[in-house]
């Protein structure tokens, strides 16, 4: 990719194989002619005011990136 160049088309056109190689429920929000595209992930429910829930919440996200961490 060039500097500038949004990477999201070719994350898009690996969807199938991200999708079946992750097992997150993943949205796809693509965003046509910027490069605010997004691909999101969630933890529903959290409360970030929950501080007795924070370590569930960093091991999530830990999990969660290395899902990912192959594309």
């Amino acid at each position: 990719m060039d500097d500038g160049e949004s990477v999201y088309p070719a994350l898009e056109a690996q969807r199938s194989a991200i999708e079946t190689g992750c097992c997150l429920n993943l949205k796809w929000e693509p965003s046509e002619n910027t490069r605010s595209s997004r691909i999101e992930v969630y933890l529903d429910p959290a409360d970030p005011k929950d501080r007795a829930r924070w370590p569930q919440y960093r091991t999530w996200a830990i999990e969660t990136l290395g899902e990912l961490g192959g594309y």
